[in-house]
């Protein structure tokens, strides 16, 4: 790869240049996707039948009787999560248990191959040289020829922040026909959403929401016209970004409103979705709803499947929203009823909740490294500098003299600094109307009492006439590292019990634990008879190292939908 690059850690979300690269790359990006939609220049001249992968059929023309496919979604953050990720999905088989899998035929990627934000670099630094590792590491034991498979890609709202340009660029397949390859992987995709057709009547469609969660008119218009070819018979897998189910609760409205109208598609030619693939939260989550077509038809079954565990860091899975206090858990809870009752929602729920049969990690598991919260200050020092000096500049005035209570109007400066830091807290609060500014006022009531304990214990030391200028300037430092230290803990505090007691700030508390564990893909087989075959399979440490083996997977859960 590229001179002097070297193997690129998990993302420091809260590195305050990250913090402010990326704030400005998302809120330009998402102004400028509102008024340029790139993807009606995807391969803008590409005839109608494009967009439409038929592995349905052999080369010979005869009906395929089996197929197989792996789903993964949110690649693309530390090198090593993604190269682990990778390898599993190059090996000739997987060691499962007692039982062996075999290599799946191609493989979905369902959004966010890339993290902090898409560039042509960050492709290449933290996606493709972790594939093209992991098929080097293949090769090297005793698998001298890896046959290439197909890969297809399903843009995230990461992918998006560079306008799709890069990943068109480096995945999409130009006008010349020919794919792009990378590690043991082949692309065949001209547009960044598709139709497979599979055996016995299977098809996944996998759509493009933008950043905005909405289809484009060329899209709406190519699913729609599909959709009045499918017949009864046919099922349809149903892949986003993002899911329309996830935390027991529906997402986004106009996310679900354009689910919606994709299903309506299909269920109007009397065929059925019985399968929604989606990443974007990094976890596992299955959830089994009774599903009722607009049209009257019977109502069926649908599986609902999160699966975000490519490579970025972990989300929580113990903080539902209506779950009980993590503290009370049982090791059960949000993962699957106790007595073994499929229902999903159960009479104490309200009508929009939603149990997941299934999470992963467990959820006893997530409450355990929440707890790592409390360390924030040491491991992550740059942001806790940046709270040591705004308790510098609010407390750090050189007229120790003067009581506290008169500092606000003494000292303008440090009045606006607490004001600052009281409109961040307010800011960053993850609630709605008055729970977001009172959660934000006691954040920033922690920092400003634990602040004005250090600036009366500096008056406290000794008359401030007697201070010299060394002793000035050693308060003034102390001031600062108390800050950090004291401010940090106090943050990480902060996320532990938003996430615990509030059931919020999922991905703020655990972005700040970049934890690269505890990974997910699902395995699914098409067998001869129609029915498709789901393995739910987990990876609960990613190696550390191009010389340490394989990572050990075990089965999360295996679930059938008849064909």
């Amino acid at each position: 790869m590229g001179s002097g690059w070297k193997k690129p850690d998990m993302v420091d979300w809260y590195a305050p240049a990250q913090l402010l690269t990326t704030g400005l790359q998302t809120l330009l990006s998402t102004r400028l996707g509102a008024m340029i939609d790139n993807r009606r220049f995807v391969n803008s001249s590409s005839s109608a039948g494009d967009g439409i992968v038929d592995l349905s059929i052999e080369p010979d023309g005869s009906p395929r009787a089996t197929i197989s496919f792996d789903f993964m979604a949110d690649t693309g953050d530390g090198w090593f999560s993604t190269y682990s990720m990778a390898l599993l999905l190059t090996l000739p088989e997987l060691q499962v248990g007692t039982g062996r899998i075999p290599r799946s035929d191609f493989l979905v990627l369902g959004g966010d191959q890339v993290y902090p934000v898409a560039s042509k670099d960050e492709y290449a630094r933290r996606l493709v040289w972790p594939f093209n590792e992991a098929s080097r590491t293949v090769r090297g034991l005793s698998e001298p020829r890896i046959e290439k498979r197909d890969v297809f890609l399903t843009p995230g709202n990461h992918d998006w922040y560079d306008s799709l340009s890069s990943l068109t660029h480096r995945f999409v397949v130009g006008p010349s026909g020919k794919g792009k390859e990378f590690g043991s992987f082949r692309t065949r995709q001209n547009r960044s959403y598709f139709l497979i057709k599979l055996p016995h009547d299977w098809q996944i469609w996998a759509i493009d929401i933008q950043l905005e969660r909405a289809l484009n008119v060329e899209q709406d218009y190519f699913f729609s016209q599909e959709a009045k070819k499918l017949t009864p018979r046919n099922k349809v897998i149903l892949c986003s970004a993002e899911p329309g189910l996830v935390y027991g609760r529906s997402a986004d409205e106009k996310l679900v409103f354009n689910l919606k109208r994709m299903m309506r598609y299909i269920e109007n030619s009397g065929a059925r979705v019985v399968l929604q693939l989606a990443g974007d939260v990094h976890n596992y989550q299955h959830y089994e709803v009774d599903h009722q077509p607009e049209r009257g038809a019977p109502s069926h079954k649908q599986h609902r499947v999160v699966a975000g565990g490519g490579g970025a860091f972990l989300h929580p899975t113990h903080a539902f929203p209506d779950s009980p206090d993590p503290w009370r858990q049982e090791e059960n809870v949000g993962e699957g009823p106790a007595d073994g009752d499929p229902a999903v929602v159960p009479a104490d729920r309200d009508d929009d909740a939603y149990r997941p049969k299934v999470v992963y990690p467990p959820a006893s598991t997530s409450f355990k490294l929440s707890h790592r919260l409390f360390a924030f200050a040491f491991t992550h020092m740059s942001f806790s500098c940046l709270l040591g000096l705004f308790y510098l500049m609010i407390f750090g005035s050189f007229d120790f003299a003067v009581p506290l209570w008169s500092l606000p109007w003494r000292h303008p400066l440090s009045s606006a600094w607490a004001l600052l830091l009281v409109g961040g807290c307010v800011a960053f609060a993850d609630q709605k109307g008055v729970g977001k500014i009172l959660v934000g006022l006691g954040h920033a009531a922690a920092h400003l009492i634990a602040g004005a304990i250090a600036w009366i214990a500096v008056r406290s030391w000794q008359p401030v006439e007697q201070f010299t200028w060394f002793q000035l300037y050693v308060a003034l430092a102390g001031l600062f590292v108390y800050g950090g230290v004291v401010g940090g803990t106090i943050f990480g505090a902060y996320l532990w019990l938003t996430l615990n007691l509030l059931k919020s700030n999922h991905n703020q508390a655990f972005s700040a634990l970049a934890i690269q564990d505890y990974k997910c893909l699902l395995r699914c087989q098409i067998d001869d008879a129609g029915t498709l075959r789901v393995k739910a399979i987990g990876v609960e440490r990613m190696v550390r190292d191009v010389a340490d083996p394989p990572p050990s997977v075990h089965l999360i859960e295996t679930f059938l939908i008849d064909g």
